[in-house]
């Protein structure tokens, strides 16, 4: 489990180089994780439909650019084209925000 800031960002020693302005909007890299938890959660099982839901948050920020969305199997890191077999899912995320790249992951339930 990450550590996490109480608004949900997960404490890195690169948050130390976001502005003000641009600390107040890095939660939302968070938040598009959790939105790709509550779809998978709801039954939603296509990785391009999750990865939408995750990229829909982050596009509601103009300062911030999404590098990739990825759904992995959490054993051996293998980009998954599908989802619903055995074996748990790690879903991570990396966007930049000005000059700092964030990157966060969560384990899919």
């Amino acid at each position: 489990d990450r550590v996490r800031d109480p608004d949900g960002l997960a404490m890195s020693s690169r948050n130390v180089h976001l502005s003000q302005e641009e600390r107040e909007a890095a939660p939302l890299v968070y938040t598009a994780l959790l939105k790709l938890t509550e779809a998978h959660k709801a039954g939603e099982r296509s990785p391009a439909a999750l990865r939408a839901c995750a990229a829909a948050v982050i596009a509601s920020e103009p300062r911030m650019a999404l590098e990739y969305v990825s759904l992995a199997a959490a054993d051996d890191g293998r980009e998954l084209e599908k989802l619903g077999g055995a074996g748990a899912v790690m879903a991570s995320i990396a966007v930049q925000l000005g000059e700092t790249r964030l990157i966060d992951n969560v384990l899919l339930p």
